[in-house]
């Protein structure tokens, strides 16, 4: 799945899961950490843009 906010990507896969850096998800998603943090200042805003993202992805399946 990619969270997609502001211009910035990242995926969300249950390889990263919620324990992995911040850096190695900016690595994964092709984006800069400096990208990453601009557009997710903690890791918390990260989860919460990627849960929102799947809720409304489930949702839509109903």
């Amino acid at each position: 799945m990619w969270v997609t906010t502001g211009g910035a990507s990242v995926r969300g896969t249950a390889a990263c899961g919620a324990g992995t850096s911040l850096e190695a998800i900016a690595k994964d998603a092709g984006v800069g950490p400096a990208t990453l943090y601009r557009r997710f200042p903690t890791r918390e805003d990260l989860l919460a843009a990627a849960l929102e993202m799947r809720g409304d992805a489930l949702m839509a399946e109903l």
